[in-house]
């Protein structure tokens, strides 16, 4: 059985909004209970998609720059 979980639980400061949640099992369910998913750092993120091919790379700048704009000097 699927049940709806709160990533970052609501005690802790999570919102009920739809990127806080997710669809986990039962067992997992009772075995995550007050544990969250620690956030990547930076460091980890950045070797990652070093570690992709070409063509994800290409869509991770494509979407930081359609989100971030295209200036060195950080304006966007």
């Amino acid at each position: 059985m699927l049940h709806i979980s709160h990533i970052k639980e609501k005690a802790l400061g999570g919102k009920n909004d739809l990127s806080n949640l997710q669809a986990i099992c039962s067992t997992c369910k009772q075995g995550a209970r007050y544990i969250t998913a620690k956030r990547p750092t930076v460091i980890w993120l950045l070797s990652q998609i070093r570690r992709a091919g070409l063509d994800e790379q290409k869509a991770v700048y494509d979407r930081l720059r359609s989100k971030f704009g295209d200036c060195a000097d950080g304006t966007k």
